[in-house]
Protein backbone atom coordinates (compact mmCIF):
# COMPACT_ATOMS: atom_id res chain seq x y z
CA UNK A 1 0.00 0.00 0.00
CA UNK A 2 2.68 2.55 0.80
CA UNK A 3 5.64 0.83 -1.09
CA UNK A 4 6.02 -0.10 -4.86
CA UNK A 5 6.97 -3.15 -5.51
CA UNK A 6 10.40 -1.92 -6.68
CA UNK A 7 11.03 0.02 -3.07
CA UNK A 8 9.86 -2.75 -1.39
CA UNK A 9 12.42 -5.14 -3.64
CA UNK A 10 15.26 -2.58 -2.63
CA UNK A 11 14.90 -2.65 1.14
CA UNK A 12 14.54 -6.23 1.42
CA UNK A 13 18.10 -6.89 -0.18
CA UNK A 14 19.11 -3.97 1.06
CA UNK A 15 19.19 -5.53 4.43
CA UNK A 16 20.49 -9.44 3.54
CA UNK A 17 24.37 -8.62 3.23
CA UNK A 18 24.69 -7.36 6.76
CA UNK A 19 22.17 -9.66 8.33
CA UNK A 20 24.12 -12.72 6.66
CA UNK A 21 27.02 -11.32 7.67
CA UNK A 22 25.92 -10.74 11.53
CA UNK A 23 24.55 -14.10 11.66
CA UNK A 24 27.50 -16.03 10.87
CA UNK A 25 29.86 -14.83 12.78
CA UNK A 26 29.43 -15.78 16.18
CA UNK A 27 29.12 -19.60 14.83
CA UNK A 28 32.78 -20.81 16.21
CA UNK A 29 31.60 -20.22 19.56
CA UNK A 30 27.90 -21.78 19.29
CA UNK A 31 29.39 -25.00 18.00
CA UNK A 32 33.00 -25.18 18.85
CA UNK A 33 32.46 -27.69 21.40
CA UNK A 34 30.99 -30.31 18.80
CA UNK A 35 33.49 -30.09 15.95
CA UNK A 36 37.60 -30.36 15.97
CA UNK A 37 38.89 -27.06 16.24
CA UNK A 38 40.66 -27.24 12.64
CA UNK A 39 38.04 -28.56 11.10
CA UNK A 40 36.19 -24.90 12.53
CA UNK A 41 38.97 -23.14 11.17
CA UNK A 42 38.63 -24.19 7.95
CA UNK A 43 35.11 -24.02 7.81
CA UNK A 44 34.99 -20.57 9.15
CA UNK A 45 37.59 -19.53 6.37
CA UNK A 46 35.45 -20.34 3.97
CA UNK A 47 32.60 -18.86 5.25
CA UNK A 48 34.86 -15.61 5.49
CA UNK A 49 36.13 -16.08 1.75
CA UNK A 50 32.12 -16.69 0.51
CA UNK A 51 30.64 -13.69 1.92
CA UNK A 52 33.33 -11.56 0.75
CA UNK A 53 32.82 -12.97 -2.77
CA UNK A 54 29.04 -12.53 -2.19
CA UNK A 55 29.35 -8.73 -0.89
CA UNK A 56 31.02 -7.77 -3.82
CA UNK A 57 28.64 -10.00 -6.06
CA UNK A 58 26.54 -7.45 -4.01
CA UNK A 59 27.03 -4.46 -4.02
CA UNK A 60 29.08 -4.84 -7.18
CA UNK A 61 26.28 -5.90 -9.03
CA UNK A 62 23.79 -3.44 -7.51
CA UNK A 63 26.34 -0.43 -8.50
CA UNK A 64 26.39 -1.91 -12.03
CA UNK A 65 22.67 -2.18 -12.07
CA UNK A 66 21.98 1.51 -11.69
CA UNK A 67 24.20 2.90 -14.27
CA UNK A 68 22.82 0.57 -16.78
CA UNK A 69 18.95 0.71 -16.28
CA UNK A 70 16.63 3.41 -17.08
CA UNK A 71 13.86 1.96 -14.14
CA UNK A 72 12.34 3.93 -10.74
CA UNK A 73 14.58 1.07 -9.16
CA UNK A 74 17.58 1.80 -10.58
CA UNK A 75 17.38 5.27 -10.03
CA UNK A 76 16.77 4.96 -6.10
CA UNK A 77 19.77 2.92 -5.90
CA UNK A 78 21.69 5.54 -7.44
CA UNK A 79 20.80 8.00 -5.16
CA UNK A 80 21.75 5.69 -2.25
CA UNK A 81 25.15 4.45 -3.43
CA UNK A 82 26.77 6.55 -1.30
CA UNK A 83 25.05 4.77 1.86
CA UNK A 84 25.24 1.30 0.13
CA UNK A 85 29.33 1.42 -0.35
CA UNK A 86 30.04 3.14 3.19
CA UNK A 87 27.68 0.36 4.37
CA UNK A 88 29.75 -2.01 2.16
CA UNK A 89 32.88 -1.23 4.10
CA UNK A 90 31.79 -1.34 7.21
CA UNK A 91 30.79 -4.39 6.69
CA UNK A 92 34.00 -5.55 5.34
CA UNK A 93 36.04 -4.24 8.16
CA UNK A 94 33.79 -6.51 10.42
CA UNK A 95 34.46 -9.68 8.06
CA UNK A 96 38.48 -8.69 8.09
CA UNK A 97 38.46 -8.30 11.88
CA UNK A 98 36.48 -11.67 12.40
CA UNK A 99 39.02 -13.23 9.80
CA UNK A 100 41.78 -12.50 12.72
CA UNK A 101 39.18 -14.25 14.90
CA UNK A 102 39.42 -17.13 12.99
CA UNK A 103 43.37 -16.91 12.68
CA UNK A 104 43.78 -16.97 16.32
CA UNK A 105 41.45 -19.86 16.67
CA UNK A 106 43.41 -22.27 14.42
CA UNK A 107 46.40 -21.35 16.55
CA UNK A 108 45.08 -22.47 18.93
CA UNK A 109 44.41 -19.06 20.76
CA UNK A 110 40.71 -18.58 21.00
CA UNK A 111 41.36 -16.19 24.85
CA UNK A 112 43.52 -13.81 24.04
CA UNK A 113 44.20 -10.02 23.57
CA UNK A 114 44.04 -10.10 19.91
CA UNK A 115 40.42 -11.64 19.56
CA UNK A 116 38.80 -9.12 22.37
CA UNK A 117 40.33 -6.65 20.19
CA UNK A 118 38.62 -7.76 17.09
CA UNK A 119 35.49 -8.03 18.66
CA UNK A 120 35.91 -4.93 20.16
CA UNK A 121 36.23 -3.29 16.58
CA UNK A 122 33.90 -5.38 15.67
CA UNK A 123 31.36 -3.92 17.63
CA UNK A 124 32.28 -0.64 17.11
CA UNK A 125 31.68 -0.80 13.11
CA UNK A 126 28.49 -2.07 13.59
CA UNK A 127 27.85 1.30 16.03
CA UNK A 128 28.78 2.94 12.95
CA UNK A 129 26.63 1.02 10.72
CA UNK A 130 23.36 1.94 13.02
CA UNK A 131 24.66 5.42 13.48
CA UNK A 132 24.54 5.55 9.47
CA UNK A 133 20.90 3.55 9.48
CA UNK A 134 19.80 6.35 11.90
CA UNK A 135 21.05 9.13 9.57
CA UNK A 136 19.50 7.78 6.71
CA UNK A 137 15.62 6.84 7.98
CA UNK A 138 15.65 10.78 8.99
CA UNK A 139 17.13 12.46 5.83
CA UNK A 140 14.95 9.97 3.62
CA UNK A 141 11.54 10.80 6.16
CA UNK A 142 12.09 14.38 5.42
CA UNK A 143 13.59 13.95 1.68
CA UNK A 144 11.00 15.53 -0.32
CA UNK A 145 9.75 13.98 -3.77
CA UNK A 146 11.37 10.11 -2.14
CA UNK A 147 8.59 8.70 -2.51
CA UNK A 148 7.98 9.65 -6.39
CA UNK A 149 7.87 6.72 -9.25
CA UNK A 150 9.04 7.38 -12.50
CA UNK A 151 6.42 5.43 -14.97
CA UNK A 152 6.40 5.79 -18.96
CA UNK A 153 3.72 6.71 -20.74
CA UNK A 154 2.19 4.03 -22.78
CA UNK A 155 1.02 6.31 -25.97
CA UNK A 156 4.14 8.65 -25.74
CA UNK A 157 7.44 9.28 -24.85
CA UNK A 158 7.05 12.21 -21.62
CA UNK A 159 7.52 10.71 -18.62
CA UNK A 160 5.07 11.46 -15.96
CA UNK A 161 5.28 10.90 -11.89
CA UNK A 162 3.06 9.52 -9.38
CA UNK A 163 3.22 9.46 -5.97
CA UNK A 164 3.78 5.89 -4.24
CA UNK A 165 1.50 7.32 -0.67
CA UNK A 166 -0.94 10.55 -0.69
CA UNK A 167 0.46 10.35 3.05
CA UNK A 168 3.72 9.90 2.94
CA UNK A 169 3.35 6.25 4.28
CA UNK A 170 6.45 5.11 2.01
CA UNK A 171 8.28 7.55 3.66
CA UNK A 172 7.27 6.42 7.22
CA UNK A 173 7.74 2.70 6.12
CA UNK A 174 11.58 3.78 5.21
CA UNK A 175 12.47 5.03 8.60
CA UNK A 176 11.26 1.78 10.36
CA UNK A 177 12.77 0.10 8.26
CA UNK A 178 15.86 1.90 9.11
CA UNK A 179 15.55 2.04 12.90
CA UNK A 180 15.15 -1.41 13.26
CA UNK A 181 18.04 -2.25 11.17
CA UNK A 182 19.88 0.08 13.62
CA UNK A 183 18.05 -1.96 16.04
CA UNK A 184 19.55 -4.85 14.95
CA UNK A 185 23.39 -3.40 14.89
CA UNK A 186 23.01 -2.51 18.43
CA UNK A 187 22.61 -5.62 19.72
CA UNK A 188 25.10 -6.83 17.45
CA UNK A 189 27.27 -3.96 19.28
CA UNK A 190 26.23 -5.20 22.54
CA UNK A 191 27.21 -8.81 21.66
CA UNK A 192 30.61 -8.12 20.30
CA UNK A 193 31.56 -5.99 23.20
CA UNK A 194 30.12 -9.02 25.56
CA UNK A 195 32.33 -11.34 23.99
CA UNK A 196 35.59 -9.23 23.88
CA UNK A 197 34.87 -8.49 27.79
CA UNK A 198 34.60 -12.22 28.09
CA UNK A 199 38.08 -13.35 25.92
CA UNK A 200 40.07 -10.51 28.06
CA UNK A 201 38.59 -12.15 31.34
CA UNK A 202 39.17 -15.83 30.33
CA UNK A 203 43.01 -14.61 29.16
CA UNK A 204 43.52 -12.83 32.32
CA UNK A 205 42.53 -15.99 34.36
CA UNK A 206 44.79 -18.47 32.04
CA UNK A 207 47.56 -15.96 32.43
CA UNK A 208 46.97 -15.84 36.31
CA UNK A 209 46.78 -20.33 36.34
CA UNK A 210 49.76 -20.09 34.19
CA UNK A 211 52.02 -17.59 36.58
CA UNK A 212 50.62 -19.98 39.45
CA UNK A 213 51.65 -23.22 37.61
Amino acid sequence: MFLSKNDKSFLTIDMVFPIIVLGLLPWDFYFGGFMKQKVITYYLRGVCIALALLGLLFFGGFTIYAFNSDSALAGYVKNSLVFLWVNALLCYAILFQFWKVVIEIGRDNSFSKENASSFKKMGFFAGLMSIQYVIRGITSFFKKGSSLVHTRVPHGEALYEEAASLSGGSNAVELLYAFGMAVIMVLFLIICFALSKLILNAYELKQENDLTI
